[in-house]
């Protein structure tokens, strides 16, 4: 297995109102490091987009517990709803300490401080899917290329961690509807390892959408019913953000050029 030492390349969500969504997510994160047809804060970002992520939750590293209280009451302050409290949280480990507050869009939204975060950005995803079985067999087979290992499975729970251990996405099966809309990307080396993604997920037998293919990065990306996942290997001169808007042109309704059906998700 290859080491991951990113958390995600990206990851994006599609809103119904920018500009509200905007006026969150800065107030959450500051202001965005580009603000084009994407907005993007490190590895994420947002578009606004008719099919709208829903169901979503995501935590963001903060230096401190005080950092945890202090993000929760200004966003509450601000008029935003509160998801949950300021304070530990045992089930998940001894040191952590989270708070949570919903999105305009109505996703979970968390800031947390545990004995391994790391900088900024990213901690955690989980995703919400009425068949975790088959999401855990998809990222299983995409596991030894992207660097990714299952951590935790057992019935309606899932979790992958990257080979450093500082960050993971869960997928659960709670009763609620499942997380709509977000699309994944994992960092790849080179091109070669994105060529290598999509040939384990299509020779797997997971739905091919295109060739992966670029002019200074290479993309690939599996559908997940309405969510996708993707290996990104770019070039140092390229931004994120403008190359994604490349990217949409270029690939109609989808964000990035291939994307392939995994279960799990609503039809």
């Amino acid at each position: 297995m290859r080491e991951n030492l990113r958390v995600f390349d990206h990851v994006t969500i599609r809103v119904s109102d920018r500009e509200a969504s905007m006026r969150f997510y800065t107030n959450a994160l500051g202001r965005p490091d580009h603000d084009g047809e994407f907005a993007e804060w490190g590895g994420f970002s947002l578009l606004e987009d008719a099919n709208v992520t829903r169901n979503l939750h995501v935590a963001f590293c903060v230096p401190s517990r005080e950092a945890v209280a202090a993000w929760w009451r200004k966003l509450v302050a601000a008029g935003y709803e509160s998801d949950g409290e300021p304070g530990e949280r045992p089930q998940y480990s001894e040191t952590y300490y989270g708070a949570f507050v919903l999105d305009p869009d109505g996703n979970s939204v968390e800031a947390v401080h545990h004995e391994t975060t790391r900088g900024e950005g990213i901690d955690h995803l989980w995703l919400r899917s009425h068949d975790v079985a088959a999401a855990q067999a998809f990222y299983e087979r995409a596991a030894p290329v992207i660097g990714i290992q299952l951590a935790q499975a057992r019935d309606n729970f899932a979790q992958f961690r990257f080979t450093d251990r500082t960050g993971s996405f869960s997928f659960i099966d709670d009763g609620a509807a499942p997380t709509e809309n977000v699309h994944l990307a994992f960092g790849a080396p080179d091109a070669a390892t994105v060529e290598e993604f999509h040939r384990a997920l299509t020779s797997a037998g997971y739905r091919d959408n295109g060739e992966p293919g670029g002019s200074s990065s290479e993309v690939i990306s599996l559908r997940k019913r309405s969510n996708t996942c993707g290996a990104a290997c770019r070039s140092r001169s390229s931004r994120p953000a403008d190359r994604l808007g490349e990217w949409r042109k270029m690939a109609g309704e989808e964000l990035i050029w291939v994307a392939n059906r995994i279960p799990g998700g609503r039809s």
